[in-house]
Formats: structure tokens, C-alpha cells, sequence
């Protein structure tokens, strides 16, 4: 009987021991997935900055002309007219 007691008792202790070990892997697991998931959350915004950056200088070279033309024009606009522009730009 003491014997069926420390087999039973010992065979708690190794499936406790091996529920331990499931989890404390399933949080290693889920701890890998996450900085995964974050590194790819990190590798889109740099994509997304970049492209930001890029529209950004594709708009200075698009309205930089625009505004040396603008700028060109004679110097008697009216208040209507120097709105007018501002409102294009």
C-alpha cells in the first residue's frame, strides 16, 4: 500500500512537473510569436515612413515649380486674385 501511495504520489509530481513544462512553453511559444508579430509591425511602419518620406518629396518637386510660377506672376494682384492662389497651393 505505501508503495502504491509513492508510485501514485510520485506520478503526481511528474505530471504536474510535465504541465509545468507545457506551459512555461506555450509562454515561451507565445512570447516568440509576439516579438515576431512586433518585428513585422516594426518592418510595415518603415515601409509606411518611407513611403511618407517619398510622397512627400515627390509633393515639394511637384508644388516648388508651381510655386516659382506663381511667384513669377505681376505683383498687382488683387486681394480675390492672391487668394485665389493661396488656395491652389
Amino acid at each position: 500500500m505505501h508503495l502504491l501511495l509513492v508510485v501514485i504520489f510520485s506520478s503526481n509530481i511528474w505530471l504536474l512537473l510535465v504541465v509545468e513544462v507545457v506551459v512555461l512553453v506555450q509562454e515561451l511559444v507565445e512570447e516568440v510569436l509576439v516579438d515576431i508579430e512586433l518585428a513585422h509591425l516594426r518592418q510595415l511602419l518603415d515601409k509606411l515612413i518611407q513611403s511618407q518620406l517619398v510622397v512627400e518629396e515627390l509633393v515639394v518637386h511637384q508644388t516648388l515649380p508651381h510655386m516659382m510660377v506663381q511667384e513669377e506672376e505681376p505683383a498687382h494682384l488683387d486681394q480675390y486674385h492672391l487668394q485665389v492662389v493661396v488656395e491652389e497651393l
